[in-house]
């Protein structure tokens, strides 16, 4: 699986049913759950939230917006 190649320090969970009965993927307590039917990109954008918000400052969050912008 690629998540643990890339991302080791968060661990990786699937789930046989939507999560809180409407999301296919969730981050949270460095875990990231991904329900079996996810659409594509599910796991993308929870490897996203993620980073964003374990790995990098809020310096390199504003950075990443301000380059947004442009």
């Amino acid at each position: 699986m690629v998540f643990k190649r890339v991302l080791p320090q968060f661990s990786v969970e699937t789930t046989f049913d939507v999560i809180d009965g409407i999301a296919e993927g969730l981050f949270y307590n460095n875990i990231i759950t991904l329900w079996e039917q996810a659409e594509k990109g599910t796991g993308f954008h929870e490897a996203f939230e993620a980073v964003w918000n374990s790995i990098l400052t809020k310096e390199q969050q504003q950075a990443l917006l301000l380059m947004s912008l442009k």
